[in-house]
């Protein structure tokens, strides 16, 4: 199975990028293929599985994890729906134009009866872009971190009730084991992008302690990017 697209850049191309969740996942994907090409030369992570299989397991074990799991399919399957749903007679329809063509793929009878992520990108990620099932796409979307050769801060809370932290632990243990130029900043707590910032009515207007944390990553790295080529070490002990 071909691997996703490649990523499209911004003109003109950002030399540093912060990417949260998914987008971080898809950026480290695009360092590690064009690790000798890319302008990108620092990047940070919030939130982002590093390790989708694994993510995808936990979050199908226990209760409190499978509730995230259906909460999440739940809220996306209506979103698709809402969006697609008046349109799905005039794509049946032979007449329907080519730009209606992708919601032929979608097999609406299953993702009418989803109850997790595993089932909806089933019933829509793998029969879109020609996965043979989600295992496909989890292996294909995995990024491999080792591969990845500019500096690269990876923000991650213990307690993400989405992205379960064990797998990012052992992702930091082994690029460690490769002195590679990462850093990853773990904290106890934070949730998933719950890094809020002033107070309790315009933490929605200010930046949150990991977009701080990026940008004091970033000026670093740029005030000594001609004389290192590791990331500078924590500001802190979290």
């Amino acid at each position: 199975m071909a691997p996703p697209s490649p990523l499209t850049l911004p003109n003109p191309t950002p030399r540093a990028s912060l990417w949260p969740q998914p987008g971080g996942t898809i950026l480290l994907k695009h360092l590690a293929a064009e690790s000798g090409s890319t302008p990108i030369r620092a990047a940070v992570t919030v939130s982002a599985p590093l390790r989708l299989a694994e993510h995808m397991r936990r979050l199908e074990s226990g209760v409190d994890w499978r509730l995230v799991n259906l909460a999440t399919a739940s809220a996306k399957k209506a979103e698709l729906f809402a969006k697609f749903g008046p349109r799905l007679v005039v794509a049946r329809t032979p007449s329907s134009g080519a730009e209606l063509e992708h919601l032929r793929a979608v097999d609406w009878a299953q993702l009418a009866w989803c109850t997790s992520l595993r089932q909806l990108e089933a019933a829509t990620v793998c029969p879109l872009h020609g996965y043979a099932d989600p295992e496909d796409y989890y292996a294909a979307c995995t990024p491999q971190p080792e591969a990845v050769r500019v500096p690269w801060l990876c923000v991650h809370a213990r307690d993400d009730p989405v992205i379960n932290v064990e797998p990012v632990l052992a992702v930091a243990k082994a690029m460690r084991a490769l002195d590679a130029p990462a850093l990853f900043v773990v904290t106890p707590r934070g949730g998933h992008l719950g890094y809020a910032g002033g107070s309790a009515t315009s933490w929605q207007d200010e930046p949150s302690w990991a977009d701080e944390l990026a940008a004091s990553f970033i000026r670093h790295w740029e005030a000594h990017s001609h004389a290192r080529a590791k990331p500078p070490p924590p500001l802190s002990r979290l």
